[in-house]
């Protein structure tokens, strides 16, 4: 049940957020910015910033839209309680476990006013129900990853981090299963591109001399005989 009213707390939160006041909302690893800008086009009371290493945001964008491309390790270039909401994703293949403590969480607080809100979503690289071939890329993203000083398992850590902040509060973790194939519909076909594409690009990076698309084009056969998923991750807290 406490679990159920931070939830609401949360989501109360982030609809006065975006219908009703005047909010600015920061998001780190903007990539493309294709999500950023249609929240933006959907709920124009809110003031929305982008950040990413990588310059990939659109040109055209709404008028309550801001891109900026930054190094989070660097720092996040803003005052102390600047924002109201920041959420960051996807940065699971970029962060070591000692960043994520030392640089990440910590710039993430300062630059939160007290009052908002922390959320971090990404994914879960465990994959579970795997073939063969999925046990086998899996072993290698992870030490290969492992290799730079990265752990591809922080995931399952964010809460523990989170607890260690002193002045985040209603601490709330959330778990979504996500199949992958044809065997689950529309969704189970769209998060198996999502991790298909994921391990093409480890492959091409880690194993350029492998038949690349003869191991996808197996792997997708192994999502539907094992009926294999995935799960995110997504967490929140609120700043005191």
């Amino acid at each position: 049940m406490l679990g159920k009213k931070k939830f609401i707390i949360f989501f109360l939160y982030i609809i006065n957020l975006v219908f009703y006041n005047l909010r600015i909302v920061y998001i780190i690893s903007s990539g493309t910015g294709t999500w950023i800008c249609e929240m933006a086009a959907d709920y124009q009371k809110s003031e929305y910033i982008g950040i990413d290493i990588l310059k990939l945001h659109p040109n055209i964008k709404p008028f309550n839209v801001q891109f900026i491309q930054h190094d989070i390790l660097k720092g996040l270039p803003f005052e102390d309680n600047s924002f109201d909401y920041v959420h960051a994703q996807m940065l699971i293949f970029d962060i070591t476990a000692s960043d994520w403590e030392n640089i990440v969480y910590k710039e993430c607080c300062r630059v939160l006013k007290p009052g908002g809100w922390l959320e971090i979503t990404d994914l879960d690289t465990a994959w579970y129900n795997p073939g063969p071939l999925m046990s086998q890329i899996r072993a290698s993203v992870h030490d290969k990853f492992r290799s730079i000083g990265i752990n591809l398992l922080i995931i399952k850590h964010h809460r523990d981090l989170m607890l260690s902040m002193p002045t985040l509060t209603l601490v709330q973790q959330e778990e979504r299963v996500y199949p992958l194939g044809s065997w689950a519909g529309k969704i189970g076909i769209l998060a198996g591109s999502y991790i298909k594409d994921s391990c093409k690009n480890f492959l091409l990076w880690a194993h350029p001399k492998k038949n690349t698309e003869k191991t996808l084009n197996e792997l997708s056969a192994e999502f539907e005989m094992y009926k294999s998923y995935c799960i995110t991750f997504r967490l929140y807290a609120k700043k005191t």
